[in-house]
């Protein structure tokens, strides 16, 4: 008897919550559906200030990217030999593997 009470009692336990969880959810799609046109606005913006970061981002590589480019070009020019040309890019022989020489 026990058994069939306390299988009733979490039979109707489950049905309330299901219920109720249902009728909130339904209660949560209806207002998210009338206030979607507000958050298109505010998606919007958010958008532009990610695209805005994320282009200011890009750029700065860009310039950092420039700026050690135009350093191994000064070190190239300013090299006098074959031991201060390599010098100028150290990670090359890492890159290749150590078999490619600069200059052939």
């Amino acid at each position: 008897m026990k058994k069939i009470l306390s299988m009733a009692l979490i039979f109707i336990t489950a049905s309330t919550l299901t219920a109720g969880s249902s009728y909130v959810f339904a209660l949560s799609n209806s207002t998210t559906a009338s206030s979607t046109k507000g958050s298109e606005s505010t998606a919007s913006v958010s958008n532009e200030n990610d695209f805005e970061k994320r282009k200011a981002k890009i750029l700065k590589h860009i310039s950092d990217r420039l700026t050690k480019i135009q350093e191994i070009q000064s070190c190239v020019q300013a090299a006098t030999d074959l031991d201060a040309l390599k010098a100028c890019r150290p990670h090359r022989d890492k890159e290749h593997g150590g078999k490619k020489d600069v200059a052939k």
